[in-house]
């Protein structure tokens, strides 16, 4: 399970790090004009945060989509081959990429700022 979750993390970082990139590279001269008439490097960058966190989340969100309806997770299919009743193991496939969830958009948060 940690492996997972590093592994959401290690996406969250690598698309943040290229979202901010690019959207400071596209947004530079509105950013700096937000710093020339006096706004704070928070209120500068919050579109490009909101825009970076947004784009690093995708991933997650769009596979979130798909399990149980398309695909079944290796976690939830292994238990109910080894006998768990389905309810339990679609508790703890929603555990797991919640968990998931959370832990890349935390990152993404942290990584942003």
């Amino acid at each position: 399970m940690s492996g997972m979750i590093i592994g959401s993390s290690m996406i969250a970082v690598s698309l943040t790090f290229d979202r901010m990139s690019r959207e400071f590279d596209a947004t530079k001269e509105l950013i700096m004009g937000k710093l020339a008439l006096g706004a704070t490097k928070g209120q500068a960058a919050q579109e490009l945060i909101e825009a970076t966190v947004k784009a690093a989340l995708i991933p997650n969100v769009e596979a979130m989509k798909t399990i149980g309806l398309v695909q079944l997770p290796c976690m939830m299919a292994g238990a109910i081959i080894a006998g768990a009743s389905p309810v339990i193991a679609v508790k703890y496939q929603l555990v797991i990429l919640l968990t998931a969830f959370g832990n890349a958009a935390i990152t993404a948060i942290m990584v942003s700022f």
